[in-house]
């Protein structure tokens, strides 16, 4: 909830603060504030407080006290760009251009947020769309969690996989990089 409030607020773009009330707040360390105000200006948090004195003059509040806030969760192992759908829940056997992988990965980056996550590492994409999306974050033009990304991830050849031919090649420095061989 607190990622919808403050995304809807970083879009508006208020020019005075924004204070987000709670009816508690679940501290990273496990402490429990009770009625919490989480102050935002702009796309930054500024303060943390609790009851009245917290909320600034001037500032605009959006009453939230049924929920509790919890600070952003991070999600180590994401793949932003991969699109699963019903009909094809494991996202086998679908070719698709980048474009259409940035509008589809859209989604997923909502839905992140919405669920609390708010920094994901992303461990590998095709065309190395996992950085665009990071790039458009960053400068505004898409709404999503931080990203660290790496790119095309790198894989061992396994049965029934196919790795991309440049990793397989003994001069390539990442095979320097694991300190191992990688199978022909």
């Amino acid at each position: 909830m607190a990622a919808q409030a403050h995304t809807a607020s970083a879009q508006t773009a208020p020019a005075h603060p924004v204070a987000l009330r709670f009816g508690s707040l679940v501290e990273a360390s496990g402490r429990v504030v009770r009625d919490a105000v989480i102050v935002v200006d702009g796309d930054r948090i500024v303060s943390v407080g609790a009851g009245d004195r917290a909320v600034p003059k001037g500032a605009t509040v959006r009453d939230l006290r049924p929920y509790t806030a919890m600070p952003g969760m991070v999600d180590v192992h994401t793949h932003m760009s991969f699109w699963r759908s019903r009909e094809n829940p494991l996202g086998t056997g679908v070719t698709r251009n980048k474009d259409s992988v940035v509008m589809l990965a859209v989604e997923n980056l909502r839905k992140t947020l919405e669920t609390g996550v708010t920094t994901v590492r992303d461990l590998g994409a095709s065309n190395y769309v996992d950085i665009a999306l990071r790039d458009s974050i960053n400068k505004g033009a898409m709404v999503g969690p931080r990203m660290y990304v790496v790119g095309y991830g790198l894989s061992r050849a396994t049965a029934g996989r196919k790795v991309a031919p440049k990793y397989r090649d003994p001069a390539n420095p990442a095979q320097t990089w694991t300190g191992r061989g990688w199978p022909t």
